[in-house]
Parts: C-alpha cells; sequence; structure tokens
C-alpha cells in the first residue's frame, strides 16, 4: 500500500456526508457508508466498488445519490460491485 495517497475527512466531506444523510433519510449510524460516497466524490475518484448493495450500490439510491453529490459542485462515482465492474461496459458513462 506504500505510495497509495490516505483521503481525508476533511470540514468539506463531513458537510457532504451529512447532507447524504439527510437527503436519503439514513439514521447517523450509516454515517461510514455515507463517507464512502462523500471522500470518493470530494476526491474525484472514478468509481466506488462496494459489496454494500443496501445502502450504497442500490439502484433505487443512486440517482438520489448523484443528485446530492451534484448540488454541492461533485460528481458521484460510479457506484457498482465488483462483479458488475467486470461484467458491464461503463466506458460510455
Amino acid at each position: 500500500m506504500e505510495g497509495i495517497p490516505l483521503l481525508q475527512a476533511s470540514n468539506e466531506v463531513i458537510s457532504l456526508s451529512r447532507s447524504l444523510l439527510t437527503g436519503l433519510n439514513f439514521p447517523s449510524h450509516l454515517e461510514t457508508d455515507a463517507l464512502h460516497v462523500v471522500i470518493s466524490a470530494v476526491y474525484g475518484i472514478d468509481y466506488l466498488l462496494t459489496w454494500n448493495m443496501k445502502h450504497i450500490a442500490n439502484p433505487k439510491l443512486m440517482g438520489r445519490i448523484e443528485s446530492i453529490c451534484e448540488e454541492s459542485g461533485y460528481r458521484s462515482p460510479r457506484l457498482c460491485t465488483p462483479l458488475a465492474l467486470l461484467e458491464g461496459d461503463f466506458s460510455d458513462q
């Protein structure tokens, strides 16, 4: 893992995380899930791979997650499982 930067949870990350929790009507104990998405958005990460299909890679939530990120001036990462990335073609998005 040497040479891979550690991404920090800055004040803007914390603020956007709270906006995401509020916008999705999620309880505060899901802050870690929100932080995964928000850190990826703030740092410009293209893909967030996760097996968490309940709160992150959930097709019913993706549109709202993208909207909340965009309203705050960030592009949401593509949220998908590792399997979906391997099987799908996301090159046009």
